[in-house]
């Protein structure tokens, strides 16, 4: 039995957040920017993150995790289209937080993927507050290089 909550494969999901979802949140929503992927408009995902779904040091309600999937998306998306050769390693038997973008390298002994999981580093930066997706993005660009 898949563990895929929706009804839908992720990479339709996928496709609605890209022609639709995010269009609404971002422009019209609560983020109020126009979403280029690009790495410096993570800094100002992050902040809008923090104002509205700051979950210092407690788990993620149900509710506050259905609100950040689509920045989990935008954040994997923004990977994808400024790493080369980054892509989205979609598994519809996992669930979403446990989708990974696949990033190319050959800094890490035995292996030629470092792996993200997006969705899921966005809800640990709303917990812990430490490490932004600006700062994962240089990380993962690092590692790419």
């Amino acid at each position: 039995m898949s563990k895929n909550k929706f009804p839908i494969p992720f990479e339709q999901l996928f496709d609605n957040f890209s022609s639709h979802l995010l269009k609404e949140l971002f422009k019209d929503g609560f983020m109020n920017m126009v979403p280029d992927y690009s790495p410096n408009s993570l800094l100002v995902v992050e902040e809008k993150l923090l104002k509205h779904f700051n979950s210092k040091g407690k788990e993620l309600s149900q509710e506050v995790f259905a609100g950040i999937i689509p920045i989990g998306y935008y954040y994997g998306e923004t990977l994808v289209r400024n790493i080369p050769g980054a892509y989205w390693k979609i598994d519809n038997n996992e669930l979403i937080r446990d989708q990974i973008v696949a990033i190319p390298t050959d800094k890490v002994p035995g292996y030629n993927r470092a792996y993200v999981k997006p969705f899921t580093a966005v809800g640990r930066y709303c917990i812990d507050q430490e490490k932004g997706l600006f700062e994962l993005y240089n990380e993962m660009v690092h590692i790419a290089q």
